[in-house]
């Protein structure tokens, strides 16, 4: 699971949280081929994060695996990511936003609860490679706050048009790290949405594709879809996002009734 490179072993690690129905196998970080970078992309660069994203923690795990960002709700308790990040309910997950060199500058949020679309807890087709997860409210100097009053959000829109900028926050697989961003144009790459920059390695699933505009971002896509990602480091992909990604946030926003993630399949790399 997770995005991989067909550089270096293709399963580096398993990690597991008894009582959450999870297993999720790890790729290498990847390092770019001759061929890759003979074409001039794009250099992703460190920095220091951004307050409305961060990494993902399975239980009882002080290694991040994978992206989310929250996203503009009324209950204010939302963050978006991969599907394919996932199996199970998601309970006892946690999200650190804005985490960097180990420090967690606004709280830990704890997952209660995960949703998507039915064509993916039916099917996992990589079209619907997206899951919002409803995180705990939690006291802030002894007040009950919940996590976008915290951080803020950004709204969700719709698939971006081919050329539009986009800027990528990501984690990559680790603990104790920066993470990276790029802003770059969106492209068509075997029949999806797709940016080129490196690197964009294991980890980095679900990170926010955002269109910036006055005082405000609009998430337009995430790492995800075709081949959980990407296959290497140096291009990435989206799911194409629409009324379904919508349907979704709406469902987890209105409190349904939780889902259970199936296992994802194969990346095809």
């Amino acid at each position: 699971m997770m995005r991989r490179s067909r550089t270096g072993d293709r399963l580096r690690r398993g990690l597991v949280a008894s009582g959450t129905a999870l297993f999720l196998l790890v790729a290498p970080m990847a390092t770019v081929s001759g061929a890759s970078a003979s074409t001039g992309i794009q250099h992703a660069t460190t920095f220091l994060g951004t307050p409305t994203v961060g990494p993902l923690f399975p239980p009882g795990s002080s290694t991040h695996i994978c992206t989310a960002s929250v996203v503009t709700s009324s209950s204010g308790s939302l963050i978006v990511t991969a599907a394919h990040c996932l199996l199970g309910t998601g309970i006892g997950w946690t999200f650190a936003p804005g985490y960097h060199d180990g420090v967690s500058p606004h709280g830990v949020w704890t997952v209660i609860g995960a949703y998507v679309d039915p064509t993916w807890e039916m099917g996992t087709s990589s079209s619907a490679d997206l899951a919002v997860l409803r995180v705990a409210r939690q006291k802030v100097h002894g007040v009950e706050k919940t996590l976008q009053q915290v951080v803020g959000s950004n709204n969700v829109g719709d698939a971006p048009s081919i050329g539009t900028k986009v800027s990528i926050a990501a984690y990559g697989f680790g603990s104790n790290d920066r993470p990276k961003t790029c802003t770059t144009k969106v492209k068509k790459s075997d029949g999806a949405l797709a940016f080129d920059c490196t690197p964009y390695p294991g980890g980095t699933s679900g990170a926010p594709w955002l269109v910036t505009g006055k005082g405000h971002a609009t998430l337009v896509g995430t790492i995800s879809g075709l081949h959980q990602g990407g296959c290497t480091p140096w291009r990435s992909y989206s799911v194409t996002f629409g009324p379904w990604v919508k349907a979704v946030v709406a469902a987890a926003d209105a409190g349904l009734k939780p889902e259970t993630l199936p296992k994802p399949p194969g990346d095809g790399c």
